[in-house]
C-alpha cells in the first residue's frame, strides 16, 4: 500500500488560496529503477500518478519537480542534478515544465561539485507561474572546481558563462544553449549535413546478460576449442576504443547466436555453457522466454554483425571512433556501434569527420555531460551528428578516405616502433594527418576562419580545465 503525503488535506487553507506561494527544495539523488527495483510499488505509483513526465528509467527528482509544479502558484527553485537539463529521457520533463511554468534562472554548475563527497554534478533551477517575454538568464560555470566559498552575488561574474535564452527556446529538447556565435556555429554544421541516424545504423552495443560466462576467456580458447570464426570476437571495451584504433582487449567473446541449436556447438563449448547453466537460467530475459538459456540476452542488430563498422565509447571526453572492417571485435553496452548501412560513401570518410575537431565542438552541444568532462555518446545523442555527405567520385571524398587510412596505417606502425625516437617521428606524422583532416572537414562544412577561431578556442579552453583538475 502506498501511503502517499496528502498535501491538500494537511494544507487546506493553503491550496483554498491557490497552492504554495513558493516550493524550495533538494530532492534525493537516486534513480528509482536502482534503487528502488523495478517491482517495487512505489515504482508502479509514480508511473501512473506522474504519466506526464515518467519516461522508463528516471531520476526521483522528475517527481519532486512535477509535484512542486502541482502545488505552487508562483516560483519553484531547485538545486538537483544537471543530467535532466540533456538526459534523453528527461525530454517530457523538460517539455512539460517549459509548458506548465516559465523558466526564470538556471545556474549549471557543469563539471564543479556543489557537495563534497557526492559524486554528482549540479545545477540551481528557478520557474514561475508569472508570464514574461524577458530572456531566461542561464549561467554555465566554466571550471572544474568551484571556489571555497560563494555567495548569490558571484554567480554571472568571473568564471562564469552567461546567456540570454528566448523562452521559446526551452522545449522538449536538451537545454544545451549557445552564445549567438556559438549557436550560429552550430546550426551551420547540421545544415550542412545530415544526421548521421539516417546514413548508418546505429546502435548500443549488444548485452550477454553474463559477460563473465560469454566473455573474460582467453583468445587462445577460440583455437582450442575449434571456434568458427563468426562466433568468437575480441571485446572492444569503452577504453580500448581511441581515434582511428582499436586496442586488443586480450579477452575473448563466445558469439552463441550464430549456432542454431545447443547441439550444434563443439562439445568442449557445450561443456562450458553447461557448468553456467544454472546462473544463465536466473537472467531476467531468459524467465521471460526472450532466449535459449544459451544465448545471449539481447543480441542487438544481429542481422548487421558481420558488416563494416565503426565503433566508439560510450563515454569519453572526446570523439573516439575507431574502423572495423575485419570483423574482428564486438562490443558490449559499453559501447556504441555505427554499422555500414549500404551507403555509398566509404566507412573511413565518415570516420575521419567523426574525429575530426569540428563534430568534436558540435557534440559539445549534443551530448549529455556526466563529470569531470565527460559525454555520454548514446547512440540517440551520437545519431545526431550531421555528416556531409559527397559522391564516391568527388576528389573531397577520395582526398578523405586516404588521410584516414594513413591515419590508421601509422597507428600500427607507432605501436611497432622499435625505439622512442622513431615513434615520436611516426606520432608527428599522425598530427600532421590530423591538421589535414580537420582542414578537410572544414572545407566540406564551409567554415570560415574565423569560426575556426571559435572552434579551436573552445576546444583548448576545455582541455586547459580537464589538464587543470587532473594535474
Amino acid at each position: 500500500m502506498i501511503n502517499a503525503f496528502n498535501w491538500r488535506g494537511e494544507f487546506p487553507g493553503v491550496f483554498a488560496a491557490g497552492g504554495f506561494d513558493a516550493v524550495l527544495g533538494n530532492p534525493p539523488y537516486l534513480n528509482i529503477d536502482d534503487t528502488w527495483g523495478t517491482k517495487d510499488p512505489r515504482l508502479a505509483y509514480i508511473k501512473r500518478t506522474y504519466s506526464n513526465v515518467y519516461n522508463d528509467k528516471t531520476d526521483i527528482l522528475f517527481y519532486f519537480l512535477a509535484k512542486a509544479t502541482e502545488i505552487t502558484k508562483g516560483e519553484v527553485a531547485f538545486i538537483v542534478s544537471r543530467a535532466f537539463l540533456e538526459a534523453f529521457k528527461a525530454d517530457r520533463l523538460r517539455g512539460w515544465l517549459s509548458t506548465v511554468l516559465s523558466p526564470r534562472e538556471i545556474i549549471d554548475f557543469r563539471n564543479a561539485y556543489v557537495f563534497e563527497g557526492v559524486g554528482i554534478t549540479t545545477a540551481i533551477v528557478r520557474f514561475t507561474r508569472t508570464s514574461s517575454t524577458d530572456p531566461v538568464p542561464f549561467y554555465r560555470y566554466r571550471l572544474n572546481k568551484l571556489p571555497p566559498t560563494m555567495s548569490s552575488q558571484d554567480i554571472g561574474k568571473a568564471n562564469f558563462e552567461t546567456l540570454e535564452v528566448p523562452r521559446s527556446s526551452f522545449s522538449t529538447a536538451p537545454w544545451l544553449f549557445a552564445e549567438r556565435t556559438v549557436d550560429d556555429l552550430l546550426k551551420k554544421i547540421d545544415a550542412a549535413g545530415e544526421p548521421l541516424g539516417t546514413v548508418l545504423h546505429l546502435g548500443k552495443g549488444m548485452e550477454t546478460g553474463r559477460n563473465q560466462v560469454f566473455g573474460r576467456l582467453a583468445p587462445g580458447l577460440a583455437k582450442t576449442w575449434g571456434l568458427p570464426k563468426e562466433s568468437c570476437y575480441i571485446r572492444a571495451r569503452n577504453s580500448d576504443v581511441q581515434r582511428f584504433r582499436i586496442k586488443d582487449s586480450g579477452e575473448l567473446l563466445l558469439y552463441t547466436e550464430v549456432f542454431r541449436s545447443f547441439d550444434e556447438m563443439p562439445k568442449i563449448v557445450q561443456e562450458h555453457l553447461k557448468a553456467h547453466r544454472s546462473e544463465l537460467e536466473e537472467r531476467a530475459a531468459f524467465k521471460r522466454g526472450n532466449c535459449n538459456w544459451w544465448q545471449w540476452t539481447w543480441p542487438l542488430h544481429k542481422k548487421y554483425v558481420r558488416n563494416d563498422k565503426i565503433v566508439c565509447p560510450y563515454l569519453a571526453t572526446e570523439n573516439r571512433f575507431a574502423l572495423d572492417v575485419e570483423q574482428k571485435y564486438l562490443g558490449l553496452t559499453d559501447t556504441t556501434i555505427l554499422y555500414d548501412a549500404g551507403q555509398p560513401e566509404n566507412l573511413r570518410y565518415f570516420l575521419g569527420i567523426l574525429n575530426s575537431d569540428l563534430l568534436t565542438f558540435r557534440f559539445r552541444y549534443i551530448g549529455k555531460l556526466k563529470s569531470r568532462g565527460i559525454l555520454e555518446y548514446f547512440w540517440s545523442t551520437v545519431s545526431k551528428l550531421s555528416v556531409k555527405r559527397l559522391d564516391v567520385g568527388d576528389d573531397r571524398h577520395e582526398r578523405m578516405v586516404r588521410l584516414v587510412q594513413d591515419r590508421i596505417d601509422l597507428v600500427r606502425l607507432v605501436n611497432m616502433a622499435r625505439t622512442a625516437q622513431e615513434a615520436a617521428r611516426l606520432q608527428k606524422r599522425a598530427e600532421t594527418l590530423d591538421t589535414l583532416i580537420n582542414q578537410l572537414t572544414y572545407e566540406l562544412y564551409e567554415v570560415s576562419e574565423v569560426e575556426v577561431a571559435v572552434v579551436e578556442s573552445l576546444l583548448a579552453e576545455q582541455a586547459e580545465h580537464l589538464a587543470a583538475e587532473d594535474a
